[in-house]
């Protein structure tokens, strides 16, 4: 199977990225935060972060197969670091996702 994650980073869309097995993708804030993503022949999990409670580790991994059994669907979260993982899913595939974007004063 072959697919893609979302990235958002404060409620911003981050990054798309290719699922490609074996494949790290890091998240560096400018505020020091930091996660990195290990990818699967069909997924990801979050690899490492450098928040203290560290449950995103614990998440595991999100893939095609799981994404509609776990209690997070088809996400990763890191609260503390405001980081959120989405697997972009067959359902989610051509609908066009509204981006947040800042207000304006």
């Amino acid at each position: 199977p072959t697919g893609e994650i979302e990235i958002y980073v404060d409620g911003y869309l981050y990054k798309k990225v290719k699922i490609v097995e074996g494949a790290t993708e890091t998240i560096k804030q400018e505020n020091g935060c930091e996660n990195e993503l290990k990818f699967t022949h069909n997924g990801v999990f979050m690899n490492y972060s450098s928040c203290d409670n560290q449950l995103c580790v614990h998440q595991g991994e999100v893939n095609f197969d799981n994404y509609s059994t776990r209690f997070l669907g088809n996400s990763i979260i890191c609260l503390p670091n405001r980081v959120v993982i989405s697997l972009v899913t067959d359902e989610e595939k051509g609908e066009s996702k509204q981006e947040v974007v800042p207000d304006a004063y």
